[in-house]
């Protein structure tokens, strides 16, 4: 029998039915400019605007992925970009994958 491990923050993404989430993580990027003088020195470093935040939750279980419905890119939150399944020593036990990324704006 499995041991269902409870993680409970899942960044926004959706656990598949039938399935329970034992791993889930998330990193998020800023796009950095270097700003150069009339010169063309390197003065400074700046950030972007925009927050890319990849998330990657998997688990144990028969996933049904119907509950991850496809749809538009929407600021701040998650959006499925890939679901597998694995099935080890024929259907005796099964792993799922689901990865995404969140696209947000730093705050001005």
């Amino acid at each position: 029998m499995a041991v269902e491990c409870n993680i409970t923050d899942t960044f926004g993404a959706t656990t598949p039915t039938g399935g329970f989430t034992n791993e889930s993580s998330d990193d998020g990027s800023i796009q950095k400019y270097q700003v150069l003088d009339e010169d063309g020195d390197k003065v400074r470093l700046r950030g972007g605007k925009h927050i890319v935040t990849s998330v990657n939750i998997s688990g144990k279980g028969s996933a049904d992925y119907s509950v991850i419905a496809p749809g538009d890119f929407t600021k701040d939150a998650f959006k499925a970009l890939s679901a597998e399944t694995t099935e080890h020593n024929t259907g005796e036990y099964i792993d799922f994958t689901v990865t995404g990324e969140i696209n947000g704006n730093v705050a001005a």
